[in-house]
Order: C-alpha cells, then sequence, then structure tokens
C-alpha cells in the first residue's frame, strides 16, 4: 500500500500546483483586462472632457459671430 501511496500523492501534488499555476495565470488576465478597461474609460472621459471644451469655444464665437 505504501507503494501505491507515492504516486498518488505525487500526482495529487502536481495537480495542486497546476491547478494554483492556472488560477494565478487567469487572475493575471483578468488584472491587465482590468487595467485596460479602466484606461479606456479614462481616455473616454478625457475625450468627451475635450469635446465639451470645443463645443464651448464653438458657441462662443458663434455668440461673438452673432453680436
Amino acid at each position: 500500500m505504501a507503494i501505491l501511496r507515492i504516486p498518488f500523492l505525487l500526482v495529487l501534488v502536481l495537480g495542486i500546483v497546476l491547478a494554483a499555476y492556472f488560477y494565478v495565470s487567469r487572475a493575471e488576465d483578468v488584472t491587465q483586462i482590468k487595467d485596460g478597461t479602466v484606461n479606456a474609460i479614462e481616455q473616454a472621459e478625457n475625450l468627451q472632457d475635450q469635446t465639451q471644451d470645443v463645443k464651448n469655444r464653438a458657441n462662443d464665437i458663434q455668440d461673438k459671430l452673432d453680436q
């Protein structure tokens, strides 16, 4: 029985190590996706601010032309 336990324990430990590796690598992928999403949102907010600034300037110019 002791002879059968050693391979079983090795397979069990190897399985645990592989599961941990895949869990960590998946967590890294999710973190990268999250970081990319946060960056995309920040860029969209910056573009929205820039667009609003341009619209305000255009309205100011239109107001001056209307006078």
